[in-house]
């Protein structure tokens, strides 16, 4: 079977720590690079899983896409992997027994369809004993907007190619250049798969923390005009979402 390696980059994540690592527990490792401001229980958790290692970032004027990215294709670089999934904590490939999919596979990239889900009327709270796909299923067939209109990232790449993700990681640089899988895998994003606290606190410091040099250039432009009404009442309309998968 071939090796396979998750990359994920954290701050403060210790509410989601566990269902990220449950849920990943099939890879071979799992690199988590922890921004050093990271001030609850994420750094514990993880030293916790036996297949996870954390790896220090700094980031010295609050989050930077550009600093992010470059610490992200230098891991990929380095990875001995055969295949290496680079995801934040709150995306989840859903693709069952990814190991035995991957297997004699030859493409650089497989795109992952990320399902934004949100909590439904009928939904049970989040159990970190149950899997992921099981608990969260409704949502927008409209995945992700911004950069990423598709719904889909590059997420899923074999190890030792030429690939260089940009700013974001919804794009690879030069990905004409690559084969690009005809499969395109199915994914969620829990960026709003609940109305509780850690969720709207997690949504509403992804525009504290943005650097100047995010600003300039307009990275993680989504986060510019969010507020905590805002979060409620999006979170308040998808209440009646259909099923996405």
């Amino acid at each position: 079977m071939p090796n396979v390696e998750v990359l994920t980059m954290w701050y403060n994540e210790a509410f989601l720590a566990p269902f990220f690592l449950n849920h990943y527990s099939f890879a071979d490792h799992i690199r988590v690079l922890v921004d050093i401001d990271t001030i609850d229980d994420t750094r514990s958790i993880i030293e916790r899983c036996p297949n996870a290692t954390i790896e220090d970032m700094v980031f010295p004027d609050g989050f930077d896409n550009d600093i992010a990215v470059e610490a992200l294709n230098r891991c990929y670089k380095e990875s001995k992997a055969d295949w290496v999934i680079a995801v934040d904590a709150d995306e989840f490939v859903l693709t069952p027994n990814l190991h035995e999919f991957l297997k004699d596979r030859t493409e650089d990239v497989f795109l992952v369809r990320l399902y934004e889900v949100y909590r439904n009327f009928m939904d049970c709270d989040l159990d970190i004993s149950l899997p992921i796909a099981e608990q969260r299923r409704h949502g927008t067939p409209n995945a992700v907007g911004g950069q990423n209109k598709s719904g889909t990232k590059p997420i899923v790449v074999h190890a030792g190619r030429r690939i260089k993700w940009m700013p974001g990681q919804h794009r690879i640089w030069n990905r004409h250049k690559l084969v690009t899988a005809n499969d395109i895998l199915l994914g969620s994003h829990w960026i709003f798969a609940d109305n509780s606290r850690p969720f709207i606190e997690r949504r509403l410091r992804g525009r504290i923390r943005q650097s100047k040099n995010n600003i300039l250039k307009g990275h993680s432009c989504h986060y510019n005009d969010v507020t905590e009404d805002k979060i409620i009442k999006q979170l308040e309309q998808h209440m009646n979402d259909e099923r996405v998968f």
